[in-house]
C-alpha cells in the first residue's frame, strides 16, 4: 500500500471515529401522559446534555403509518424534577390534545427523541400511549360565517374543530355571529397591550392566547383613548379554539356584554334636575351592577350638588349643576360616536353564507 493510500485509510478511521463519536449514545425521554388535556414528556440527548432536542409526536400509529399525522415539538422547557434526575433542567416538552380526537376511541400515540447530530430517533420510554377522550363543550354557541372566516382566524380542522354530537351543540345556547377576522387595538400608552375587537366589546389578549389562536399581531391597530374606553370590556378568548360542525361550522365561546346600541352613549348622566340626591336602588353610587345594554352604571335621578356620576372610564366626576351633568353627557355621548364610526369603518358586514360540513 502506498504511504498516500495509507494515509487515506487512517484519515478514512479516524472520520469514522469521531462520526461514530459524536453520536455515540441514543437520545433518551419519557412520554409521562397522554391525556384530554394535552401530551406531557421530556428527552435529552446525553452527547450533548444541556441542549434541548426535538421531539416527533405521531397521532394513531408508528412513524411511517399511512396517515398517521405528525407533530414537532421542541423538548427545551425548564422542570424542576430533571434536574437531579438527568443532570440538567430544561428538556420538558407539553402540547395540547387535538379536538378531532375527541371522539370516544381510542388513538395510539408515539413519541420520539429525534438525535440532532443525525444518529438513530429512539422511542421514548411508555410510547405509545392512548388517547380516549370525548367530545364536550359547554358555553355559548357562535357561528363561523364563512370558510373565508375559518382561514382568516387560522383555525385548523386537525387541532381546533371537534366531532361534537347533535345533542350536545343543540343544548349550546346560540351567541352573536363570531367576527370575520382578528380586529386588534392597543392604545399608543400601552403598546404592549393587545385586545381584539369582537362586536363592539374589547377582549384582552395575553402572550398565550396569540400563540394558541395563532393570532398575527403584525396588523394590530392604535385605537385613540377616547374611542377605546368607550368600548365594552369583556372576557378574553377562552385559552384555545373549540370548534365543532352541526349544520354550519360553530365556536364555543363564553357570553359577551352587550354593546351599546347604535346611536346611544356609552354612559349617561342622570336625569338632571335638582329637586335632590341620589336614591338606594336608582342607579347611584351604590349601584354597581352592569348596565342594561352596556351602559356604564348610572347616577341617580336627583341633580344636588352632592350627587355623582361615574363616568365609563372608572373615574368618579363632581356633579355640581345641571349644566355639567348635560355637558358630561355629551363628553360620553361623543365618545360613543367616535368608537361607532372607527368600527363602521373597520368591520366588514359578515356574508350570509354558512360554511357547511
Amino acid at each position: 500500500m502506498s504511504s498516500h493510500a495509507a494515509t487515506a485509510a487512517a484519515l478514512g478511521l479516524a472520520l469514522g471515529l469521531v462520526s461514530a463519536s459524536a453520536h455515540a449514545v441514543d437520545p433518551v425521554g419519557y412520554l409521562d401522559s397522554a391525556s384530554c388535556d394535552g401530551m406531557v414528556g421530556w428527552a435529552q440527548d446525553p452527547d450533548a446534555p444541556d441542549a434541548p432536542i426535538d421531539v416527533h409526536i405521531y397521532f394513531g400509529g408508528p412513524a411511517g403509518t399511512p396517515g398517521a399525522p405528525a407533530l414537532a415539538t421542541r423538548a427545551g422547557v425548564h422542570r424542576d424534577d430533571l434536574c437531579a434526575a438527568i443532570g440538567s433542567c430544561a428538556h420538558g416538552f407539553s402540547l395540547r390534545s387535538p379536538h378531532s380526537l375527541h371522539d370516544g376511541l381510542p388513538h395510539p400515540i408515539h413519541a420520539y427523541a429525534i438525535d440532532d447530530a443525525g444518529g438513530n430517533n429512539p422511542q421514548l420510554s411508555s410510547s405509545p400511549r392512548e388517547l380516549t377522550c370525548a367530545a364536550a363543550a359547554s358555553g355559548f354557541r357562535r357561528k363561523v360565517t364563512s370558510s373565508g372566516s375559518f382561514d382568516r382566524w387560522h383555525f385548523d380542522s386537525f387541532w381546533d374543530v371537534a366531532p361534537l354530537d347533535a345533542a350536545s351543540a343543540d343544548a349550546l345556547p346560540e351567541g352573536p355571529d363570531f367576527p370575520e377576522e382578528p380586529e386588534l387595538i392597543n392604545l399608543a400608552s400601552t403598546p404592549g397591550d393587545v385586545w381584539v375587537i369582537d362586536r363592539g366589546v374589547r377582549r384582552p389578549l395575553t402572550a398565550e392566547l396569540v400563540a394558541s389562536w395563532r393570532i398575527d399581531l403584525s396588523s394590530v391597530e392604535i385605537l385613540p383613548d377616547v374611542a377605546f374606553e368607550a368600548l365594552v370590556e369583556g372576557p378574553p378568548l377562552r385559552a384555545r379554539p373549540y370548534l365543532f360542525i352541526q349544520e354550519g361550522l360553530w365556536l364555543v365561546d363564553d357570553q359577551l356584554p352587550d354593546a351599546p346600541p347604535p346611536g346611544a352613549p356609552s354612559s349617561a348622566a342622570g336625569s338632571g334636575g335638582g329637586d335632590g340626591g341620589s336614591s338606594p336602588g336608582a342607579g347611584g353610587e351604590d349601584d354597581e351592577g352592569p348596565a342594561t345594554g352596556g351602559a356604564s352604571p348610572q347616577a341617580g335621578s336627583g341633580g344636588g350638588a352632592a350627587d355623582d356620576v361615574e363616568a365609563s372610564s372608572g373615574c368618579r366626576v363632581a356633579q355640581g349643576t345641571a349644566s355639567s351633568s348635560t355637558s358630561i353627557a355629551w363628553m360620553l355621548s361623543a365618545a360613543g360616536a367616535l368608537a361607532r364610526v372607527y368600527l363602521r369603518r373597520r368591520w366588514p358586514r359578515a356574508p350570509s353564507s354558512s360554511l357547511r360540513p
